[in-house]
């Protein structure tokens, strides 16, 4: 199934949507971007897509390893700091020694938990989808720079769509460039990057999705006003003046770690200033959501300490562009909101600070935007609010100057067809010699040669099955060895032996593994190749049995080898996904490359029919865990009791919630054990 990697905001929900109904993909999006939350995965779903939460891809049991292994990370890295004599260097105590290995050891465990998760996941969604694409918000900061970087890594394209217009220098992470590309609102969005070397071609301007609002706002701009006036409880009579806060990134030296507090200070000082110069003012402190804990609180002392009083202003978290639009002048430091304001033919005040000379001028003499300082902030707000001369020179400036920064609304559908180009492009038309059906595969040489685009990765959310270290494994069908490989890793002293029909892969899973058989498991000789009866203790049969024409005969073949306490491990694809069944209801049983439906598959199992099978050949399933079918995550029902499911011609009555996660399975992850084991265990559901 064809996928796109999104590490998108909420505010680009739109972007998915163009994209989604262009190209129905599945959307794998890690928690808290757009597509996971309900409203945007309505946008999603209702364009033909679906979402697939990224860390739901890993094992629970695979979180407590990748856990474990963020612990010794940081631990290496702690003694590391310590073996070089950093803290003697630096002049701190003994007391802030261990204050040093404190916050290495258990600070940056924490921070790069995320990151092996998200690599991790990504992994385990490589393997079961074609990823065409990875676009992110930002990619220099943790989540997304190791989202873009794992992409390069893989070949696989990344888009950087810009969160902002970036208005002054390029300074410390901000210098890197990890992306393919990066969509840019504005030409000025581009020219620090094309100042330290990033090709032009890299860099198009397209416009901000978030700001397509804009276009419908203006058109109602009175109505818009007139509600915001009421809604905030704001005097029709005086002027509103709306401030953006800011605040640090904390992400270099440069950053005024008081700044939040600073320019807020600085604006209601101005406030006071102009009020007691006898200018009634509405004044609008716009903040962001994340801020709402401590912002509200913080403002209130500040108002007292600079003597206008808590009822001197109304506080925001949301609705910015229609706070804009009904605004007589924006205030803001160094922010996009100026260039919002500029859209919105509003004046615009730039408050500066010390980081603002630090990282140079964000905003031209010519653009209209007046750059004012906190000692001179009271009287730019007194002007423009009291010279109509002044006002209108400012917005001839800046509507002269608007295409620098902005161009034009119906950026959201530029940007996704710009992504679609970016994306990785289809296989190249068929050749006379390669497959135009599927069926004409099962006439094709197989065996000897690798495709380029092959999947070697470990199925680690098998492991998570294991019940016992492994100690001989026997993986039907390894491949390159990648999973074995993966056993031999994290199983010290494990022993695996692979079998393997594709001479190319075999080669590979030779250099990783401890032999490999090139043959079919029912043409092995276990005694001439040195296997002793009862000797291997773990079975993997990765996406094996539906390919096998007897599948029965090879487990009744395999159990002598088998030891008392030996672990089956399975995945097995479920002919029972509602998808199939939809299909066939609609008369279709199309055979596929790959999927539930691969042309190659020849046997088929349900999950009564998994647990029949292994019953059967002297085995019992003591596990049984579904992969889930992103497609079907918009089918749910309701919660704790049964549910009728129209599939059109056919409706299934009464479904239980047991079954619809089974009718939603992929495939099912299996754990069996030889049936004469004497601890009585049973299967789990």
């Amino acid at each position: 199934m064809e996928a796109i990697v999104s590490l998108l905001w909420g505010k680009n929900t739109e972007v998915l949507r163009h994209y989604l109904a262009r190209r129905r993909r599945i959307v794998l999006a890690p928690a808290g971007f757009a597509g996971t939350d309900a409203a945007s995965a309505r946008a999603v779903q209702e364009a033909g897509g679906a979402v697939q939460v990224l860390e739901h891809l890993v094992p629970e049991g695979r979180l407590d390893e990748i856990r474990a292994d963020a612990a010794r990370r940081a631990h290496t890295v702690a003694q590391a700091v310590e073996s070089e004599r950093w803290p003697e260097f630096c002049g701190v105590t003994a007391c802030s020694v261990e204050r040093v290995r404190e916050v290495l050891t258990q600070r940056l465990a924490d921070k790069l938990l995320p990151e092996l998760v998200l690599v991790e996941a990504l992994e385990v969604a490589r393997r079961m989808h074609a990823i065409e694409l990875v676009v992110v918000n930002e990619d220099v900061t943790s989540v997304g720079k190791t989202a873009a970087l794992w992409a390069r890594a893989r070949k696989i394209p990344v888009v950087h769509l810009a969160h902002s217009e970036i208005l002054g220098e390029l300074y410390t992470v901000h210098r890197e460039f990890h992306a393919d590309a990066m969509v840019a609102f504005g030409p000025r969005g581009t020219e620090p990057y094309r100042d330290f070397g990033i090709e032009e071609q890299r860099l198009p301007a397209i416009g901000n999705p978030a700001w397509d609002r804009y276009d419908a706002l203006i058109a109602q701009r009175a109505a818009l006003r007139s509600e915001v006036f009421r809604q905030l409880g704001l005097s029709e009579r005086a002027p509103l003046v709306l401030f953006g806060t800011t605040w640090s990134a904390r992400l270099s030296a440069h950053d005024v770690p008081d700044l939040y507090e600073r320019s807020t200070r600085a604006f209601l000082m101005a406030v006071r200033i102009v009020r007691a110069a006898g200018i009634e003012l509405n004044v609008v402190v716009k903040d962001r959501p994340a801020n709402a804990s401590f912002g509200r609180p913080l403002l209130d002392r500040l108002a007292g300490e600079t003597g206008i009083g808590t009822d001197a202003y109304r506080y925001a978290t949301n609705e910015t562009e229609a706070l804009i639009v009904a605004s007589d002048v924006v205030v803001s430091a160094d922010s996009n909101l100026s260039i919002e304001a500029m859209i919105a033919n509003i004046p615009a005040l730039n408050l500066w600070d010390e980081r603002s000379w630090t990282l140079g001028p964000c905003f031209s003499a010519d653009d209209g935007i007046v750059q004012t300082t906190s000692s001179d902030l009271a009287a730019a707000i007194a002007g423009v609010i009291t010279n109509p001369g002044f006002r209108n020179a400012l917005l001839a400036g800046m509507s002269a100057r608007r295409s620098r920064y902005y161009v034009g609304g119906g950026a959201a559908l530029r940007v996704a067809e710009a992504l679609i180009g970016y994306a990785r492009a289809p296989e190249p038309a068929p050749s006379s010699s390669a497959p135009i059906y599927p069926w004409q595969l099962l006439s094709m040489e197989q065996g000897n040669d690798l495709h380029e685009g092959y999947i070697d990765q470990p199925r680690s959310e098998l492991f998570a099955l294991f019940e016992h270290q492994p100690r001989c494994v026997l993986d039907v069908g390894c491949f390159t060895g990648a999973t074995g490989q993966a056993i031999k890793q994290r199983y010290r002293g494990a022993q695996v032996l692979g079998i393997e029909l594709n001479h190319a892969a075999a080669q590979v899973a030779a250099e990783r593994i401890d032999r490999v058989f090139e043959r079919k498991i029912e043409e092995l000789d276990f005694i001439a190749e040195g296997i002793q009866p009862g000797s291997i203790d773990t079975v993997i049969l990765a996406d094996v049995l539906e390919h096998i024409y007897d599948p029965w005969a090879m487990m009744l073949q395999l159990r002598p080898w088998l030891t008392e306490d030996a672990q089956i491990v399975a995945s097995i694809p479920n002919s029972r996904n509602l998808l199939l069944i939809m299909d066939l209801v609609g008369g279709r049983w199309r055979y596929e490359p790959a999927g539930l439906l691969d042309v190659t598959h020849i046997r088929f199992f349900t999950k009564d029919e998994i647990v029949r099978f292994f019953y059967e050949t002297g085995f019992n399933v003591a596990k049984m865990a579904s992969a889930p079918d992103v497609r079907l995550n918009s089918v749910v029902g309701p919660a704790g009791a049964a549910t009728d499911i129209d599939l059109g011609k056919m409706v299934l009555k009464g479904v239980s919630p047991e079954e619809l996660v089974e009718l939603k399975t992929l495939q099912f992850l299996v754990l069996a054990h030889p049936n004469g084991r004497t601890d009585g265990s049973r299967m789990e559901a």
